[in-house]
């Protein structure tokens, strides 16, 4: 169940389930994801644990659009450009011939899938976030590292300078783990930082110009207690270091680095 609250009075408006019955059967999706569409207010994305997304209009107050394919619990979804007409997913797979659809992107409007094969490593991307300037997005790896990707079509893996005749892939990586939890992160509202939890109770910051270097790590929980949020406060003021943190155990701070 997802719940629409008022932010100013905390009041729920509505509850949203899948399926849209009363029932203990062992059918129910739980929903993992929600991400509201960034134009039309009353149509919400609903990700679950059985492999579905849903177009939810809090209007009709049920599901106008399905999207799906060959994978399982959907972990992030996010909105590609201001319109709100193309939208990335993350899942796990179910299949091994089906590792080209843990990244998907899809037509909004249609259901359309319009881009696979983002990445073919099978590994789990538990957090999506775009660049607040640049054209590109981070998907947080469950390999301990948070890889780019271009938010312009075809959304290929954003590599860097030619080493050895190779372009390396550009990655925030070196500095936090992940560790099979579900770890988010964000940018700063100018961009220049990237926050992100960690496996062992530290929140990590990494630059986004340069080398992406390590900017600084606090230990902020136990290192067994995982840091599993990173959120930077959406302040006005662009200079503003206010973290709110979550951690494993159920306990928010507000951090201010």
């Amino acid at each position: 169940m997802a719940c629409c609250v008022d932010a100013e009075t905390g009041q729920v408006q509505q509850e949203i389930r899948r399926p849209n019955v009363g029932t203990t059967s062992t059918n129910i999706e739980r929903i993992t994801t929600v991400h509201f569409h960034p134009t039309e207010p009353n149509s919400v994305l609903l990700g679950t644990d059985k492999g579905f997304i849903y177009c939810h209009d809090l209007r009709v107050k049920d599901v106008v659009t399905t999207y799906t394919k060959l994978f399982g619990d959907v972990h992030d979804l996010l909105f590609l450009d201001d319109h709100g007409q193309r939208f990335v997913s993350s899942a796990d797979v179910k299949q091994r011939n089906a590792s080209n659809q843990t990244l998907l992107v899809w037509d909004w409007r249609s259901a359309t899938l319009l881009y696979d094969r983002l990445d073919n490593n099978m590994l789990a991307h538990s957090c999506l976030r775009k660049h607040p300037a640049r054209p590109y997005f981070v998907a947080q790896c469950s390999g301990n590292y948070a890889s780019l990707y271009s938010s312009r079509a075809p959304y290929k893996c954003v590599k860097g300078p030619s080493v050895d005749g190779r372009r390396p892939p550009l990655r925030f990586e070196g500095s936090h783990e992940v560790e099979g939890y579900r770890v988010q992160g964000s940018f700063s509202r100018n961009g220049a930082l990237w926050a992100s939890g960690d496996a062992y109770g530290r929140v990590v910051l990494y630059r986004t110009s340069g080398k992406r270097e390590l900017a600084e790590r606090f230990q902020l929980y136990a290192r067994n207690t995982a840091c599993i949020c990173a959120e930077f406060q959406p302040s006005n003021d662009e200079s503003s270091d206010v973290l709110l943190t979550g951690s494993v155990d159920g306990r928010i701070d507000l951090f201010k680095h």
